[in-house]
């Protein structure tokens, strides 16, 4: 099988779109991972701030409303890291067969060239070596 230049392009944006795809959960993990840091920073911030407010007999209910808020979405935000987690290892054979699609498609590509570079050099290699012996 001969590739030519413009399917082997073909091939390698079909493949570069997966990988994009999975660029895009990559980030999605590593922004829900910065954020549950961010928001365990928080947690510990508003935890020192309430025994001074109770102290001072002042009502905690926005802190602790806040502080059920931010588990909730630390809870959501780790559901997402898993689940991305857990959908790239089921991804790992896909991911190997892109990979090997598009190397096969370059080898082929290269193939095709290889073979026209032959048939050239085949009828300049006389030539040239006539002009060496000289």
């Amino acid at each position: 099988m001969t590739i030519t230049r413009e399917e082997m392009d073909i091939i390698f944006k079909e493949c570069n779109k997966f990988f994009d795809e999975i660029d895009v959960m990559d980030n999605r993990k590593f922004e829900a991972q910065n954020d549950i840091v961010k928001l365990q920073e928080e947690i510990q911030n508003l935890k020192i701030q309430r025994p001074t407010l109770l102290a001072e007999g002042k009502s905690v209910a926005k802190i602790n409303k806040r502080l059920k808020k931010i588990e909730e979405d630390i809870e959501l935000k780790d559901d997402l890291v898993k689940g991305i987690t857990e959908k790239k290892k089921n991804l790992n054979y896909d991911i190997y067969k892109v990979r090997m699609k598009k190397q096969k498609a370059f080898q082929e590509y290269v193939k095709s060239i290889i073979s026209k570079v032959a048939k050239e050099y085949m009828e300049i290699a006389p030539k040239f070596a006539e002009i060496v012996r000289e």
